[in-house]
């Protein structure tokens, strides 16, 4: 950030996410400085947790509290479906981005699939926040039954980059129980790659991840 910037705008408060994180306390001395990062282990309710934050700043808790309602109600919904539906299966969640790719384990920047019931195939993938490298053969001998794809050259609109599904549907994949079954669900990079951790982006990636199970 540009900390010069901030300083002549003089704001009243300043409002950051984990990516500003080492600037806290630079920022701390320009105004009053508060985090809204997401605790992965924690996902859904850290989330709830930074709604009411700031309703209450900003002197709105009636709808905060409406939205945490709703946002309970969805979670609960999806839950209970995956719970019916998905019990016993096992899911990996993967970046890919132009024919490379990297796993996601439980607790990562994409925990709301565990979140919301999903047992991870693999329990101790790096949860850094660029996963942990893998190849196509990784995939095939864990042999998921539900793959979230998350298409990082989607998202950031890099040209001439190969799509997620070209990369993904080859011999090795197509042996997954996920790809026989059809439970290959490519979600909406805009809200999993870029946009996550908000009241509209969190709304949305619960009904991705329903449709998924429905």
């Amino acid at each position: 950030p540009d900390l010069e910037g901030i300083y002549e705008l003089e704001p009243d408060l300043i409002i950051i996410s984990g990516r500003q994180a080492d600037f806290y306390e630079d920022l701390s001395e320009i105004a009053p400085t508060i985090s809204v990062a997401i605790d992965n282990s924690k996902y859904i309710e850290s989330i709830k947790s930074n709604i009411s934050t700031l309703a209450d700043i900003f002197e709105v808790e009636e709808k905060a509290n409406e939205l945490i309602s709703e946002i309970d109600s969805k979670a609960k919904e999806v839950s209970e479906e995956v719970q019916r539906e998905a019990e016993g299966k096992k899911s990996l969640v993967i970046l890919a981005n132009d024919g490379n790719i990297s796993a996601y384990g439980p607790g990562s920047r994409f925990a709301l699939v565990d979140a919301l019931g999903f047992e991870a195939v693999d329990d101790t993938l790096d949860n850094s926040t660029h996963g942990q490298s893998i190849g196509y053969e990784y995939i095939s001998e864990k042999n998921p039954d539900y793959i979230f794809v998350i298409d990082r050259s989607t998202a950031v609109g890099t040209e001439g980059a190969s799509s997620a599904k070209q990369s993904l549907e080859n011999d090795l994949v197509k042996s997954t129980n996920a790809y026989k079954e059809g439970n290959i669900i490519y979600l909406d990079s805009t809200y999993w790659y870029l946009a996550g951790g908000g009241v509209n982006s969190l709304q949305a990636m619960i009904d991705e991840v329903y449709t998924a199970v429905k």
